[in-house]
């Protein structure tokens, strides 16, 4: 007869004993645990936003990249002439982004002269026009104002050079000679330090509708106007990417794209005002970039 005890010494009583009264994580334990989770995910969130950020920064220096290139396919099947900025002007109905049937309405991108080089479909109608970091500000601007250029996707275009066709009428004065092409790319003796495209963005004030003033802009505008080189435009170059999350106080940096295709990221050194428009451009981020203050980056030069 086998001897149980001797088979397994530990008693039965000793043994659910054991059972019942094992370890296990108590309050404190639990609540230590937690509150090092919470340091450690205070301790990553900036750097995770930071990478987002940055992300967005990407996509925004492809998007004005693709829209320069966009504009070089434009120019080799136009006898090297750029997209036009604004065809007939006066008229106010076209611009390189899209078109519509009343100056009273929203410009849609069909009929935009780049709009049958940014591909089909949506990636046609929104893709690479649009900037992720502008996104948050332009679906504000659709219920305030309705976006009537909000198929620029927050970009601006070097109208006053490239997108329009301009005669010299003095040293460093030009005239309009034609709206319906913009230049030809021979012109440009620097492509590779002009620029063709850029995050835009205006100062209009709260007279527009807008929550903050900030309104979109399918231009970016040169320091001073080409038909009158002692007078100086406003801004219009947006430096949205960077700034705190939620907040265009302050300057960050603006995705530019040159006429020889590359792109880059640029810094604000320079902002001013008219004063005609009831919003300082300066806390919304925009203004220039670049050292000198000519029009070195925009024009022929």
């Amino acid at each position: 007869m086998i001897d149980s005890e001797r088979f397994n010494p530990m008693p039965v009583r000793a043994r659910g004993a054991d059972l019942s009264g094992r370890a296990g994580f108590s309050l404190v334990e639990l609540l230590v645990v937690i509150a090092v989770v919470g340091v450690l995910v205070s301790i990553l969130m900036p750097a995770l936003a930071a990478a987002k950020k940055a992300g967005r920064a990407a996509v925004c220096s492809s998007n004005v990249r693709q829209l320069a290139l966009a504009n070089s396919e434009y120019a080799n099947d136009y006898a090297e002439c750029y997209a036009p900025a604004m065809a007939e002007r006066a008229v106010n109905l076209r611009r390189w982004h899209g078109a519509r049937t009343s100056p009273g309405l929203a410009f849609t991108p069909e009929g935009g002269s780049l709009t049958p080089y940014l591909g089909s479909g949506d990636r046609a109608s929104l893709g690479v026009r649009t900037c992720p970091e502008f996104t948050p500000a332009a679906e504000a601007l659709v219920i305030a104002t309705g976006a009537f250029e909000r198929s620029c996707g927050g970009y601006g275009y070097n109208s006053a050079y490239v997108g329009t066709r301009l005669r010299e009428e003095s040293k460093g004065a030009w005239s309009i000679l034609d709206d319906r092409c913009g230049s030809p790319a021979h012109q440009f003796r620097s492509p590779e330090r002009t620029i063709a495209f850029a995050d835009a963005a205006f100062a209009g004030g709260v007279s527009t509708g807008s929550p903050d003033g900030l309104i979109e802009y399918s231009f970016v505008e040169p320091r001073f106007w080409p038909q009158f080189p002692n007078e100086r435009a406003d801004p219009s170059m947006h430096f949205r990417h960077g700034k705190s999350a939620g907040s265009r106080v302050g300057s960050g940096s603006a995705q530019v794209a040159y006429l020889d295709g590359h792109a880059e990221s640029a810094g604000r050194t320079k902002v001013w005002s008219s004063g005609f428009y009831d919003a300082d451009p300066a806390p919304l981020g925009i203004g220039w970039t670049g050292t000198n203050d000519d029009n070195a980056l925009f024009d022929f030069e």
